[in-house]
């Protein structure tokens, strides 16, 4: 499959523009991350190719979000249909916080032995 195949799939998939995909500077577009990782897993194009497609990406970049990319979805499966259209939400717990005088242990309820 082409690149340019690839591209008008997952935009139809997120339901944005072709071209919002290779806009330089578009951050925190993960249908952009999951292109690259789409192109990169049909081996037609180099990582420092996908980044020049992508409004001139360093290669390591590139290589950083397909990696990313490819841990927050499933990667046992290539097919489009398998990708969410929604955003993924993240959920970060806050910082543990041990009170004056108190160990980890302690707050954990886990005592010596």
């Amino acid at each position: 499959m082409r690149a340019e195949e690839v591209l008008e799939k997952v935009a139809r998939k997120f339901k944005v523009e072709t071209g919002l995909l290779l806009r330089k500077g578009e951050r925190g577009l993960e249908a952009r991350n999951v292109a690259m990782w789409m192109i990169w897993e049909t081996g037609t194009r180099s990582l420092r190719e996908i980044g020049e497609l992508f409004g001139g990406l360093d290669y390591a970049t590139v290589a950083q979000r397909i990696r990313r990319t490819r841990l927050a979805h499933s990667a046992r499966t290539r097919s489009f249909d398998s990708i969410p259209s929604t955003p993924l939400l993240l959920v970060v717990p806050p910082p543990f916080k041990v009170r004056p005088g108190s160990s980890l242990r302690e707050e954990l309820g886990q005592t010596r032995h």
